[in-house]
């Protein structure tokens, strides 16, 4: 995908590290922003979530997941920023 095509990265959660736990919708389209806070979506304080990304083409194309993540916030809330 040249940068061109480059359109957005959405990034998916669940209570398990499974991806095929990670839908529609449980995710957040990040666009082209440089970070992203999803605490407004009702994660609950103390629990663990589980985050893998993936990035999409203006054709509506998208990747395969990234590696997942897992991490427990005693706030529910999450920053992600992208490197």
């Amino acid at each position: 995908m040249s940068d061109s095509e480059f359109k957005g990265i959405k990034i998916y959660w669940s209570q398990t590290n499974d991806i095929a736990t990670m839908t529609n919708n449980n995710s957040i389209d990040m666009g082209k922003a440089a970070s992203v806070s999803i605490s407004a979506i009702g994660l609950s304080p103390g629990i663990q979530y589980c985050y893998a990304a993936t990035v999409y083409d203006i054709y509506g194309s998208e990747s395969d997941f990234s590696n997942v993540v897992c991490k427990t916030d005693p706030t529910g809330r999450i920053s992600i920023k992208k490197q």
